[in-house]
């Protein structure tokens, strides 16, 4: 049977710019004009969602942002 290969850089690649766009989005939802250190958190908590999404990172445990919901 044949093997499957990925492209892994293009996987994270995509993965971390599907999480910036999320990132900036979810920020203007919430406010019209928001600080950097909002900016910059939203932008990781989505970034971060991203790459769950696509590595196996089972040895790790996924903290959620308080605060934020």
């Amino acid at each position: 049977m044949s093997e499957i290969k990925f492209n892994a850089s293009y996987i994270i690649e995509r993965a971390v710019e599907e999480g910036i766009g999320f990132g900036i989005m979810r920020t203007f939802k919430r406010a019209e004009t928001p600080t950097e250190a909002h900016l910059q958190s939203e932008i990781k908590n989505e970034v971060m969602n991203a790459l769950w999404e696509v590595m196996d990172l089972s040895g790790y445990v996924k903290i959620e942002q308080m605060g934020h919901g």
